[in-house]
């Protein structure tokens, strides 16, 4: 469901997430206002505890969607390679 103009929440009964678009800078630092970007170069998918696979699921087809790669943040594994 989307909750702002960059930010989408899931659905009833689906696994707790929070999906930011969101243009960052050189040092991967963004910030979300009330307008949207023109131009996205990051997608945040801020994930709730357990459901591993769901969350991977999710960030697999987001990534295979835009062509980009996919990285697990806080291991630096990468869950899709781009193209």
């Amino acid at each position: 469901m989307q909750t702002g103009p960059q930010e989408f929440r899931n659905a009833p009964g689906s696994p707790w997430v929070v999906v930011v678009l969101a243009r960052a800078d050189e040092s991967g630092s963004y910030a979300i206002g009330r307008d949207p970007e023109p131009a996205v170069n990051v997608v945040e998918l801020i994930c709730g505890d357990g459901n591993d696979q769901w969350y991977e699921s999710l960030a697999e087809g987001i990534a295979s969607f835009l062509g980009w790669e996919a990285v697990e943040e806080h291991t630096g594994r990468t869950v899709r390679t781009a193209g």
